[in-house]
């Protein structure tokens, strides 16, 4: 949670990076925050939840990313998946136009797995499990794969997250 908080922080302005390099150097080490876990483009809380708990899968997320033909995008996951999350205020017009989005996007190869409030908050396993299934299925690699976490920088490829190991179930 606070991760979330700070990247609400960061992109209101109220607090910059500095003090938040600052703070996070006088914690203990085992609560320090790595510079990657923030993200001031999180245009909410709850997209903080979601973005960290993708990345916690091992998979590579991109935020407010702009697609040609499609517009920008809540993130983009190992650059095939677009996920979308939906907040609890979302209105009947709002909806019409991220269906024709989402349908945009389909034609184009993405994915897209659209999140609502609640199951954010209280299904996080389900959301990560889709955008996985998803992510697999999106760059070929099939039914079954297990995605772990890398502890090397992320790639372009799927399998390289996997430490170069790709697990079927």
């Amino acid at each position: 949670m606070s991760i979330a908080v700070l990247d609400s922080a960061l992109r209101a302005g109220i607090v910059s990076d500095e003090r938040v390099r600052g703070a996070n150097a006088r914690v203990p080490a085992v609560f320090r925050l790595s510079p990657r876990d923030l993200d001031p483009r999180a245009e909410s809380g709850i997209e903080s939840l979601v973005r960290v708990a993708i990345r916690d899968a091992g998979l590579r997320v991109a935020s407010q990313v702009v697609i040609p033909g499609v517009g920008r995008v809540d993130f983009l996951v190992e650059g095939r998946v677009i996920v979308e999350v939906d907040g609890r205020e979302w209105h009947r017009g709002e909806q019409e136009r991220d269906y024709r989005r989402d349908l945009e996007a389909l034609q184009r190869g993405y994915r897209v797995v659209r999140v609502d409030y609640e199951h954010a908050v209280a299904h996080a396993e389900l959301v990560v499990a889709a955008v996985v299934r998803s992510a697999s299925a999106a760059v070929g690699v099939g039914e079954g794969v297990t995605f772990l976490r890398s502890s090397g920088p992320p790639s372009l490829d799927v399998r390289g997250n996997v430490g170069g190991q790709a697990l079927y179930s």
